[in-house]
């Protein structure tokens, strides 16, 4: 891999990790995994490079839809790819967008 492609990829990735798991969580809700489509449409809402949707492919779909999706890619891509992108999250931010667990004392009081 060329320095040049490198530095993109990694430009890339810190843009995909500060845009894309808010704006997937704003369109569709809390889910631990998306569709492709919800990822590609989250991404160009966000005006993120479509050249690089691989990294939120790789950040929010299971290696085997992953490995479906983009065309020649190993599971080493894949977690390659998503370390890349938890690299560049900002502090503090979510790891993944997996909804809430249910309150207990919620759940109790409403017979749940």
């Amino acid at each position: 891999m060329s320095v040049a492609r490198n530095v993109l990829i990694r430009l890339a990735a810190k843009r995909y990790a500060m845009a894309l798991g808010p704006q997937l969580l704003k369109g569709y809700g809390a889910s631990e995994f998306y569709t492709p489509h919800q990822i590609r449409a989250a991404a160009h809402r966000s005006k993120l490079p479509s050249r690089y949707l691989k990294i939120g492919y790789a950040a929010f779909l299971s290696l085997d839809e992953f490995l479906s999706i983009v065309g020649g890619a190993s599971a080493s891509d894949y977690e390659a790819l998503r370390a890349l992108y938890r690299r560049y999250l900002p502090s503090g931010a979510p790891d993944a967008f997996a909804p809430a667990p249910v309150n207990a004392y919620v759940a109790q009081s409403s017979g749940l």
